[in-house]
């Protein structure tokens, strides 16, 4: 069942100033209470995947790797206590659209079970 999200107030205006130096703006679902990137249907991922800047895919070091990874560790405790809202401890969670698997990853050392395609 395809969710369908609902631009009920702009939540952030935003620049990518590492890949693209395009404009995004977020936008907040009250409904759901899920802030979300606006994107158009045909927006090349690609161009942030195969750019050495981008920060998930490399492991270069420095300040602003540092506050990444930061940052990164924060939202994965945040929905991996969403999450332990509505599961039980037998549960196994998917992570669909897991990217470089970072999250799974993090899912595993804390003792979840945990696969991603």
């Amino acid at each position: 069942m395809k969710q369908s999200l609902k631009k009920d107030r702009m939540f952030l205006s935003t620049k990518d100033y590492v890949a693209s130096n395009e404009h995004f703006n977020l936008f907040l679902d009250n409904k759901t209470k899920i802030v979300w990137t606006d994107v158009a249907e045909d927006h090349n991922h690609n161009k942030y995947y195969e750019n050495e800047n981008y920060l998930p895919h490399n492991e270069k070091k420095g300040l602003f790797a540092f506050f990444y990874k930061l940052s990164q560790n924060i939202m994965f405790s945040y929905k991996l206590k969403v999450l332990k809202k509505i599961l039980q401890p037998s549960n196994i969670i998917l992570d669909y659209g897991s990217g470089d698997g970072h999250f799974a990853e993090f899912l595993k050392k804390k003792g979840d079970k945990c696969s991603c395609v």
